[in-house]
């Protein structure tokens, strides 16, 4: 895992299956990118299917965390059940626009990369 904070802020690319098995270690790793910069966070879903309510927990509650520590987050490249889903919890405002739309949005500089591992 990399990841870099750059004028634009910091992109965090999440990739693979995020759900309950997983969760604990993106929280951990969620949690040291939030505390440790500052400015705007970029979390691009692109590469990352979003499994159950607990994900949708942890999307939440890094938003919380990061709102403490003065950063913006915000999602990119989400997939449009991803999207519904955020809509439905009233978390839609964390998309970028072009995220809402479907499209690619988020210019963040900087890359940091989270694979959540799933168990079979």
């Amino acid at each position: 895992m990399h990841s870099e904070d750059g004028p634009g802020g910091l992109n965090v690319v999440v990739s693979g299956r995020l759900d309950a098995s997983s969760a604990a270690d993106a929280r951990l790793w969620m949690h040291e990118v939030i505390d440790s910069g500052s400015g705007p966070i970029g979390l691009d879903l692109g590469e990352c299917t979003v499994g159950d309510s607990t994900a949708l927990g942890l999307l939440l509650e890094c938003m919380r965390r990061a709102h403490r520590q003065g950063r913006a987050l915000h999602i990119t490249h989400a997939d449009a059940r991803t999207r519904r889903l955020l809509h439905r919890v009233r978390l839609g405002r964390l998309l970028t626009a072009g995220a809402r739309a479907g499209g690619a949005a988020g210019a963040t500089s900087g890359v940091g990369t989270l694979t959540a591992a799933t168990s079979v």
